[in-house]
Order: structure tokens, then sequence, then C-alpha cells
């Protein structure tokens, strides 16, 4: 399931790369803008299309949407026993037949690249504001300055901040005790971009049907993207989790956006087991394109193999703690009963 938003002609070298090195797999193309996937594209590449109507808005809900329906699709229209979800940004940087095999002798049910957790993202109910964007530029700027001196005494009980990817505020009101302490599930945070077994991808989508306390819980929790479809995936103590990532992405230090992929970060994606790396530039170098063909062409002797990140260990994708340092692997919170994610009673822990 291949994510687009922007970059026709990146999207098409992915597709192809994909084609080529995973002959077998069925490719579902999801987008939500007219013409930036042809018809000739997906005929050359045998690409089923996923035309959405939910336009997305980063950092809200919108994200787990689409998620969400490119998941039900792929099980709608593909009977295969895994479910890779990446971006149109992404591209393969190993041999994806290869790696598929590892994938099924691993026997896990998901692989995610798990995050270091971030508790005001859930601490907090959050909302996006587009205030009008009118007035006096110096008097724009001198609430801002205003805010930036006053924010820190209210931080208890209220944030507020601009986005850095739009002009829109971004508000965080603090939950009361109880919501902070007992979650009705617990909060994992970890890359969208991941591999699902079938039932896996049945069992996220069963539970966010079933709605409740856990569906309104993460409507205002901050970059829903990045934990909803994972905590679903840890309330299930049937499915079987592992830490390692289908995508490489660095995040600089106090950066919401990866890197983006060139040669030092392409020579830092291949000592990862990720089978692919992003976010490719639109204006990437023939060089660079050629540079990640030829990491798929590497000897299995030369390539990491899929496996668990070890609790303590330096990772080489996600965002830095510090500048210049890496994260580290946290491994995963205590999982909760299936009932409290089916909407239902107080976290019940079980056997990991």
């Amino acid at each position: 399931m291949v994510m687009c938003h922007t970059d026709p002609a990146g999207i098409a070298r992915t597709l192809r790369s994909i084609r080529r090195l995973s002959p077998g797999a069925d490719i579902v193309v999801r987008h939500s803008v007219p013409g930036l996937v042809t018809p000739e594209l997906l005929d050359e590449v045998g690409a089923t299309a996923l035309r959405s109507e939910i336009q997305i808005v980063w950092g809200d809900w919108t994200m787990t949407r689409a998620a969400l329906e490119a998941l039900e699709r792929a099980r709608g229209v593909s009977d295969a026993d895994h479910v890779v979800l990446v971006s149109g940004q992404d591209h393969p940087i190993r041999d994806l037949a290869a790696w598929e095999e590892q994938v099924r002798a691993d026997g896990g049910d998901a692989m995610l690249d798990v995050f270091p957790p971030m508790t005001d993202d859930w601490h907090y109910r959050w909302w996006l504001l587009d205030p009008p964007h009118v007035g006096p530029v110096l008097a724009r700027r001198g609430l801002k300055w205003g805010w930036r001196h006053v924010a820190p005494s209210l931080r208890s009980a209220l944030m507020l901040y601009q986005g850095r990817r739009d002009p829109r505020w971004i508000l965080g009101i603090r939950r009361p005790g109880p919501a902070r302490r007992e979650p009705p599930v617990a909060v994992l945070k970890a890359s969208l971009w991941m591999t699902l077994s079938a039932r896996a991808v049945d069992s996220v989508l069963a539970r966010h049907r079933a709605g409740g306390p856990v569906l309104r819980f993460f409507e205002r929790v901050r970059i829903p993207d990045e934990s909803y479809l994972q905590s679903l995936l840890l309330a299930d103590p049937q499915l079987r989790i592992i830490d390692c990532p289908t995508a490489y992405a660095y995040f600089p230090y106090d950066h919401w956006s990866p890197a983006w992929v060139d040669a030092e970060q392409l020579a830092r994606a291949a000592r990862t087991p990720a089978a692919f790396a992003r976010k490719v530039p639109e204006d990437v170098t023939p060089e660079l394109v050629a540079a990640m063909e030829a990491l798929t062409r590497r000897p299995a002797a030369e390539v990491p193999p899929v496996r668990d990140a070890e609790v303590g260990e330096a990772k080489l994708t996600g965002a830095e703690l510090r500048p210049g340092e890496p994260p580290v692997a946290t491994g995963l919170p205590p999982r909760v009963g299936p009932g409290a994610a089916l909407g239902g009673g107080r976290p019940v822990l079980a056997r990991r």
C-alpha cells in the first residue's frame, strides 16, 4: 500500500522499483489528487488505485482516517499474508523478495519503528487552530513574543504553539488526572510506515470499528497517526510486535520532518534492516537514485537482518534525543487486555 500526495515522477520511480523487486506483490496506490497517478502507470506496474476523498492535513485525524481506509482497501483487494504501508516518497533499498521471506520467517504480526514515549502527545487534548491571517504584522509578532514568555507559566494546564509546516496553531489542554494516569489503552508511539500481518490488520480494523472511549481518546491525541493504530496493535495480546523499521527515516533534533535522503542518510539507512528509505526529495539526483538501486542488489550477507531491537541499543532511525545523539530502543509499554481496546472497562495488564 503506497500512500501518495506529491511528486508524480518519484511515485512512478518507486512503483517501478517495487514491481521489479517484488514481482508477485499486490500493489495498491492511495492518493487524493486528480492526475497524480496515471492509469497508464497503474497498468504498467499492475497496481490498483485507491482514489480517496480524504484530504489529508498533517498532524490531525485525517492522516489516521486515510491509513485506516488504506488498510481496509488492502484487505478488500488482496489476500496477501502481510500488508506493507509505505509513502510515495519512499524508495526500496534492499531486495524486497528476500526481505519478504525474512518477514515471513520471523513470524511476527507487526513491524513497527518504535519511538520513545512523548507523554505530551496524550496528556493533553489537542486541537489545530487556523486563526485569521490578518492584522498588522507588528501586532501579530508582538502577540507571538508575548505568548512565548507567558507560555512556560501555563504549561501545567495549557500549551499553544505554531505548527512548523503551515500557519496553523496547535492548542493543547491538559487532561484531568485520571485520564492521564489511566488511558483506555497503553499508548505506543511509532512510525505510521509499518508492516502488518493480515490478522493484525483485521484486529486493528475490528477494534477501530468498535469505537468507544479508545477512539474518542485518540481523536484528541497529538499526531494520532503515530499512536492510534500502534496502540490498537499493542492492545491485542495475541499479536507479536517487533521494533524494526519498514522505512528508514531520521529526524534531526527538534525537527518534525525527517531529513531528506542524501548520500549520508543513505549510507546510514543501509546499516538498518529497513526495506525502504525516506523522504526522497523531488529534485533527487540520478546519482542518488542509482545508489538506492545499487543497495537493492547487495548480497544477502551485507544486509542487516529483520530483527527486534534490543532495549537500550542505539537506533539509526527515529528522532535524535539531543543534537547528534541517536534515539535508543525503549521496548514496548505493558500491554492491556482486549476488553479495554474494544471500549470497556479499566486497563488490564496482560503477559507479554
